[in-house]
């Protein structure tokens, strides 16, 4: 998302920048600016960028989410047997039944 938004990743966003939109640890992108969240807080006018950005990657964001999802939910199936072997032979003897386990 933050990548689509505001062409950085999300440490960037939240870390900051060396000034001048230009987001430290981002390599390619969507192109134009990155933006981080000092940057919008002081500027509250590259709102109207983030809005072009969100117009612009709007299709590419909703692939991405929907196929991490669905990816996701694949691994949790194909993990559950693992999951549940460790759960069973190593939390259950150390901790008991009672404790919340993975």
């Amino acid at each position: 998302m933050t990548e689509g938004l505001f062409n950085t990743n999300i440490a960037s966003f939240f870390l900051g920048s060396r000034g001048g939109g230009q987001m430290v640890g981002v390599v390619g992108g969507y192109g134009g600016s990155a933006y981080g969240i000092a940057e919008l807080i002081a500027d509250p006018n590259l709102f109207a960028n983030v809005a072009d950005n969100a117009q612009k990657n709007a299709v590419s964001m909703a692939i991405q989410g929907a196929t991490v999802g669905i990816g996701f939910r694949m691994f949790k199936k194909l993990l559950r047997r693992p999951i549940s072997n460790v759960n069973r032979n190593i939390f259950t003897p150390l901790l008991g039944k009672g404790v919340v386990r993975l």
